[in-house]
């Protein structure tokens, strides 16, 4: 059963590389850190006690 799976999900990959879905140049790497701050983050400083309930 996991070799019909492995097989299903390598079937799977070899379409979405067909349609470019995975093109290697868009990829993020593990090691890569995000640049900026997120929007729509609260600095913990900023919250105010009433926020919190």
């Amino acid at each position: 059963m996991l070799d019909r799976l492995l097989e299903l999900n390598h079937q799977r990959y070899a379409e979405e590389v067909a349609q470019g879905l995975h093109d290697k140049k868009k990829a993020k790497g593990k090691g890569q850190k995000a640049k900026g701050k997120k929007s729509g983050a609260i600095e913990p400083e900023t919250v105010q006690q009433g926020e919190l309930f």
